[in-house]
């Protein structure tokens, strides 16, 4: 894999897509690749908040199970 600058990398832990909300429905590997394709890319911190925020207002009230973690990484020169 070739990586070019701007280029985003995101790791994140099971935490975030086993995450539930109230009707018990999970985050999910795809409401996960969904939301950082709709995400914004002007900078990691950005996408990371943006990130941050989505996870929150979908478990909304639920109680975490499990911690996460979020890494978002961008390429320079």
């Amino acid at each position: 894999m070739t990586l070019s600058e701007g280029d985003l990398i995101i790791l994140v832990s099971d935490g975030i897509v086993e995450s539930t909300n109230n009707d018990n429905l999970m985050f999910g590997f795809e409401r996960l690749e969904q939301t950082i394709a709709t995400g914004p890319d002007e900078s990691a911190q950005v996408m990371l908040d943006y990130l941050i925020k989505e996870v929150a207002l979908f478990v909304e009230t639920t109680e975490l199970h499990d911690d996460y973690t979020i890494l978002v990484l961008r390429m320079t020169s």
